[in-house]
């Protein structure tokens, strides 16, 4: 996956340069070039430190004013941030599949009174969760589909355990083979397979 991404990357500036060559850029005045520059590599930066786009700067506003080829400007919480087109399209494309996903969500069959006592249980066995953590268990029961975020040490993999051994007791748990794992190189998903195990070892049966 990681190749996937630099490659994505790479096919983007190949993109751009096109676009260049083909005098679309060239439109952009001669005093705008140094900000347009500046724009493109703020945003290749960024996307190779994983995020999509870059914040607005007040000195890019001219520029971006005249729409140059290639690049768009989206507001999201009163910031502008501005992405590649074809970024900001594949963007644009997963978030209709993830809201169509939720709309035609069908909750599971979960005996919710007994996934909770499963869960009190295994706190007072092993160690208590924060409040965040249980609501988003709990919450993950209710739907076939769910996005789990946060960053480093926030407990998403001991979300997972709980959850995984939660069904388990429940006898709702699915066979191996339809339980997927996926991280961006084969190093993550080890170390993520890894500590899911170790959390599940600390759940008491």
């Amino acid at each position: 996956m990681e190749e996937s991404f630099s490659h994505f990357i790479e096919k983007l500036k190949a993109d751009i340069l096109d676009l260049y060559e083909s005098g679309a850029l060239k439109k952009i005045p001669e005093n705008f070039s140094d900000y347009l520059l500046e724009i493109l590599n703020s945003i290749w930066s960024s996307m190779e430190e994983g995020s999509l786009c870059v914040p607005v700067k007040k000195e890019w506003r001219d520029v971006l004013k005249l729409k140059p080829p290639g690049l768009v400007v989206d507001k999201f919480e009163n910031k502008e941030w501005v992405y590649f087109e074809k970024t900001h399209r594949s963007k644009t494309d997963l978030e209709s599949l993830l809201k169509e996903r939720i709309q035609n969500d069908v909750p599971p069959k979960v005996d919710r009174h007994r996934a909770e006592k499963i869960l009190k249980d295994l706190e007072s066995k092993s160690f208590p969760l924060k409040e965040a953590q249980v609501k988003t268990i709990l919450s993950c029961l209710n739907s076939s589909f769910h996005i789990v975020s946060g960053g480093p040490g926030t407990g998403k993999t001991t979300v997972v355990a709980f959850l995984l051994e939660i069904l388990n007791q429940l006898g709702q748990l699915p066979s191996p083979e339809e339980i997927a794992l996926v991280a961006p190189t084969g190093r993550a998903a080890q170390r993520l397979t890894e500590s899911i195990q170790e959390n599940l070892k600390k759940s008491p049966k």
